[in-house]
């Protein structure tokens, strides 16, 4: 049996962020209505509320919880680090031709710009809104669509915060050879990396969702480049150019070797063996 949209919304979401989250949906004439928030007793997090109107254009809007000062003020003093974090999901949002409005204490800033922010927030709000929703060569799947654009939005909110993630639960599909570390683990930087890398695998062009339809969706490894053992104690990646999606095979063998394998490497190996296998 096929699960409830919001149930697999809710699912996703809680896959992705190690944290639960509240889904609940409502039809309002030719309109759908999904409410997200991260699941919380004191409703001091955020809501997010994505519309489809018509089937035609997608309203996204995000505003804090009823008793969201804490985390209000947190999000305003994160580091530079977490709001860059923020301002890549915002640019992510550009290239999807989305446009986004922030406003943080009634005034309108640029998501992307984290330095133009001011250095205390009394309110902030988000509205990001596409339309049409989705390209002429794309289908039209509205509980795909909203786990998609719950990912992003959800992404760019929890980077600013401080959330405590579910113990030893996320483990990324991995194989136990795979020494996975806490930064490819880190679900907002995976997420980065997913949103602006693809779900195909880099190395070999293994694609899980052509391959085994809806159960392959979205499903793939993310690698750190660099061993975070040859950098600085208090090092930051960039979830973009540092994490690159991989397949569970080609992860494997990149960690066949100490350091592991560089991505090119790897590549340089298949392309070889392949050149012998067709000769």
């Amino acid at each position: 049996m096929d699960l409830p949209a919001n149930e697999v919304i809710k699912n996703t979401l809680e896959n992705t962020f190690d944290i639960p989250f509240n889904v609940e949906y409502e039809k309002s004439f030719s309109d759908s209505n999904y409410h997200i928030r991260p699941e919380n007793d004191y409703k001091n997090l955020f809501d997010i509320t994505i519309r489809f109107k018509n089937q035609l254009r997608i309203v996204i809007e995000v505003v804090p919880e009823k008793y969201a000062a804490f985390s209000i003020r947190e999000m305003a003093s994160a580091n530079m680090s977490k709001k860059m974090k923020f301002a890549e999901y915002a640019k992510e949002l550009s290239l999807l031709k989305a446009k986004p409005e922030f406003h943080i204490n009634d005034s309108t800033y640029n998501p992307q710009a984290p330095d133009t922010w001011p250095e205390a927030w009394n309110n902030y709000s988000f509205r990001v809104t596409r339309s049409p929703i989705v390209s002429e060569n794309q289908q039209y799947n509205e509980v795909q669509i909203a786990c998609e654009w719950a990912l992003i939005i959800s992404g760019m909110f929890l980077s600013l915060l401080e959330i405590e993630q579910k113990e030893n639960t996320y483990l990324e599909g991995g194989l136990s050879r795979v020494e996975v570390n806490r930064y490819e683990r880190n679900p907002i930087n995976r997420q980065l990396c997913l949103i602006a890398n693809g779900y195909i695998c880099k190395i070999c062009g293994f694609d899980f969702e052509k391959t085994y339809g809806e159960i392959g969706y979205h499903f793939i490894h993310v690698h750190h480049i660099v061993p975070v053992s040859e950098s600085q104690e208090e090092y930051e990646i960039d979830p973009v150019k540092d994490l690159i999606p991989v397949c569970p095979n080609c992860h494997a063998m990149l960690h066949k070797s100490d350091p592991p394998y560089t991505p090119d490497e790897l590549k340089q190996i298949l392309s070889e063996v392949r050149q012998q296998h067709e000769n």
